[in-house]
Order: C-alpha cells, then sequence, then structure tokens
C-alpha cells in the first residue's frame, strides 16, 4: 500500500495558467509517460491486436478495439468517432501489427489519423497497466460509472460527448444539462437537456465529464480552456486507462476507467460484439490520491 500524496512529482498543477493550456498536448505527454514505463519494465511484447469493425447505432452498445501485452496487461481504443476509424480492418491487420514493439505501436499516436492514434492509446493503456502491475499499484474501484460524482438541483452540468444514460438519469432527476457536441445533427434545444456544437457554453456548467474519446479526436486540450470555472471536472468512459499525471496538472479532478483484470474474457466478449463484462474493473483515481507517476517509479527502483 502507498502512502498518498495530495501532490504530483514533477508536475506543476498551475502551468496552464501561465501558458494558457497551449503547451504540450496531454497525448504528448502521455506518450513520454508510457515510453519511460516501457523503459522500467521487463521486455515487452505485443500479443495480439482486435480491431473490430464498427456498426454505431443508437441501440447498441459502444464498441471498442483491444491491444494486449504479452504479461496479459491490455488496453481499449473506442470504435465510434466515424469514417476516420471505417476501414481500419482494411488498413491494418492485426498478425502484421503484433509485429511490432509496444513502443511503435505508442509512436502512432503522433500521427494524423484518428485510426493510428486509436492503436497509439490502446497500447499506452496497456503498458499503463503493466506499469501498474510492475509497482503493484492498483487504482481504486470505482463506485459507479459516474466518477463518484454526486448531482444536486442546482447544478448544470456540462457533457464533453454524450453519455447518453447518464444524460437520461440527470433529465429524469431535473438537472440541468448541456452537452457539447462534435455533429450537427445531435443539436437540440431542450428545456433540461441542451445539444450544442459551442463549447462556450461549458462556462456555465459547475460540474462537467469529458469523454475519453477526447483524447482521440485531439479535442481535450481546446476544450479544457472553457472548464476552468467548474468546482469539479471529470474525465470518464473505458478507454481512460492511461497515466492521470498531464490531467491532475490541467485541473481534471477524477480520472474514471476500467482496468481488463481478464484479458482472454475481454478479447472474447468485445470480437462478438458485447460489452467487457465481468473482464473488466471499473477504477476511478482522484487527484487528491493518486501518488505519481515519479513517486510509483521511484518505490519501483528500490524495490
Amino acid at each position: 500500500m502507498y502512502g498518498y500524496t495530495p501532490f504530483l512529482l514533477g508536475y506543476d498543477f498551475n502551468a496552464n495558467e501561465t501558458d494558457g493550456g497551449k503547451g504540450v498536448p496531454i497525448l504528448t505527454e502521455l506518450t513520454t509517460l508510457a515510453k519511460q514505463a516501457h523503459a522500467s519494465l521487463e521486455p515487452i511484447t505485443v500479443a495480439r491486436i482486435l480491431i473490430v469493425d464498427p456498426h454505431p447505432s443508437p441501440d447498441r452498445d459502444a464498441e471498442f478495439g483491444l491491444v494486449e501485452l504479452d504479461n496479459g496487461s491490455a488496453g481499449l481504443y473506442y470504435a465510434w468517432l466515424g469514417e476516420s476509424q471505417a476501414d481500419m480492418q482494411a488498413q491494418f491487420t492485426a498478425r502484421d501489427l503484433t509485429r511490432l514493439s509496444p513502443l511503435e505501436l505508442v509512436g502512432y499516436t503522433a500521427h494524423d489519423s484518428d485510426a493510428e492514434r486509436s492503436l497509439g492509446l490502446a497500447t499506452i493503456n496497456a503498458l499503463t497497466d503493466a506499469f501498474y502491475r510492475a509497482v503493484r499499484y492498483s487504482p481504486p474501484e470505482a463506485p459507479d460509472s459516474m466518477g463518484g460524482l454526486e448531482f444536486e438541483s442546482g447544478d448544470h452540468v456540462g457533457m464533453v460527448g454524450n453519455f447518453l444514460p447518464l444524460v437520461r438519469k440527470l433529465a429524469a432527476s431535473g438537472i440541468r444539462t448541456t452537452v457539447v457536441e462534435r455533429k450537427a445533427h445531435m443539436i437540440n434545444d431542450g428545456d433540461r437537456v441542451r445539444v450544442t456544437l459551442d463549447p462556450t457554453k461549458l462556462r456555465d456548467c459547475n460540474k462537467i465529464i469529458c469523454t475519453g474519446a477526447t483524447l482521440l479526436n485531439n479535442s481535450l486540450d481546446d476544450m479544457l480552456e472553457y472548464c476552468r470555472q467548474a468546482d469539479v471536472i471529470a474525465l470518464l468512459g473505458p478507454t481512460v486507462g492511461f497515466f492521470p499525471d498531464p490531467l491532475f496538472a490541467r485541473g481534471i479532478d477524477r480520472v474514471g476507467g476500467i482496468r481488463l483484470d481478464d484479458a482472454n474474457g475481454a478479447y472474447a466478449r468485445l470480437a462478438s460484439g458485447r460489452k467487457v463484462g465481468d473482464s473488466a474493473i471499473r477504477t476511478l483515481i482522484t487527484r487528491d490520491e493518486y501518488p505519481g507517476f515519479d513517486e510509483l517509479r521511484a518505490h519501483a527502483s528500490v524495490n
């Protein structure tokens, strides 16, 4: 068990107050952390990759692809970004990709295509899991799928990306909700739920939830500029399995994702179009309780 510290070694929570948030992109920092984690691990290779053929539909659950390493660690990517991912099965073959090293796949995060960034981020998630296992750190289990957030009648909840189940719950409770989307056909100006393309509307919200997919489409860095006034900001989703350090440094308070406890089971479920189910553990890391990457790595170096 670690003695948690209320700060992150090597990170400045106020950095973005001086550079306007226009410094190094979050995905670039995550890539750097993944490379440092890889350097501290025993030799590790890519075991298998699941590239799904997505079929988005309102009556279906979101689909995810998977990257698994040879120690059983694994990470997901979100497969419903749209046309930018539609030809992934034609563009890549799992057999060819498994010949690459984890670091080569991590390098895909620097590419312009959502498809390549998807594979890169899934590999970062897998390396994060491998690192946590090596240093014997277990992210705390989440109490629910909403990052442990509690909502009150006076709240104005902002969402970057449409968490439909949560939107329905909030609407049923009479809580005002503003959803920022990128798809014009989803615009809606209801009494309690407003769907808009205008991110400035987030400035009216006191609690904000972002989806993990915002990293894949390169929108998270920009969206956080509209969230500074919020009392709490959470980044949530099944693909949020990466190191939270750059997120906490930018003012995000809660990072909720999943840890694939049974990679074999998760692979089989996802390949058949099902949810990961009990193959995964829902996790929630908060800024005040997280030891920080530097401390975890230092702990590993003395064991």
